[in-house]
């Protein structure tokens, strides 16, 4: 069970890491937009299919579509314009080194930011905890 465990860390570092080089060879052929489009599209298409199949889309979500498209744009397309862009300019070795400090900014924004919650032990364990099961 550990060596499959350390089988399974491999092998997301090499699918992770290997993002960054890939976007720096697709930077020298397409801009960055189109590198984030075709990471939307082609992010989106299995997702949609399977919500199809397993029938989990409803006329009444409809309602609720302009608060996705809020949602993927914070979440992806601005944040994959940014991380394109910059793995255009930047060596994939640093692009991957700060898509790795993301949690270290938000653990110091939140700590900026969210006075009212308080950081302690437990709170550090418990996000550390489920860094884990990602």
């Amino acid at each position: 069970m550990k060596q499959a465990a350390y089988l399974a860390f491999a092998l997301l570092g090499v699918i992770w890491g290997s993002n960054f080089i890939f976007m720096k060879w697709a930077a020298e052929y397409i801009t960055p937009s189109q590198i984030v489009l075709l990471r939307v599209v082609f992010g989106f298409l299995p997702i949609f299919f399977f919500a199809l199949a397993k029938r989990a889309l409803r006329w009444q979500h409809i309602r609720y579509v302009h608060h996705f498209v809020v949602m993927s744009l914070l979440a992806t397309a601005v944040y994959y314009l940014a991380f394109a862009k910059g793995t255009a300019l930047l060596p994939s070795s640093i692009a991957g080194l700060l898509s790795g400090a993301i949690p270290l900014f938000t653990f110091i924004c939140a700590w900026l930011f969210l006075r009212e919650e308080h950081i302690n032990m437990a709170s550090l364990e418990f996000r550390v905890g489920n860094l884990g099961s990602l």
